[in-house]
């Protein structure tokens, strides 16, 4: 099973609990707050772990030097999604978790 959580700032919903409904909603707090927009994604499952940074979340420490191809495909995919800037689209990221959590 695999699991999907996104995390803005200290508010954190997971799997199916994430929708683009609050994923806009929490871009636009953040826009209004004027403080950056960055949310955490992290996707667990039997062999792999990673997490994921998306937005304004300045940078971050590196992971393990040899990822497991399932890892390495989140990135890719994350990549692909324009996830990995300082922008990124709300569907996109709806898009990131609906793949990521069917894979098992």
């Amino acid at each position: 099973m695999t699991t999907v959580s996104v995390s803005f700032g200290a508010i954190q919903r997971m799997n199916d609990e994430i929708t683009g409904g609050w994923i806009v909603e929490q871009q636009r707090a953040r826009e209004r707050d004027g403080v950056p927009v960055c949310a955490i994604v992290r996707v667990q499952g039997p062999g792999f772990d990673v997490t994921l940074p998306v937005g304004q979340c300045g940078s971050g420490g590196g992971g393990r030097p040899v990822l497991t191809p399932r890892e390495q495909e989140l990135i890719d995919l994350w990549r692909r999604l324009h996830l990995d800037g300082p922008e990124f689209s709300p569907g996109n990221l709806q898009a990131f978790v609906k793949r990521a959590s069917r894979l098992s």
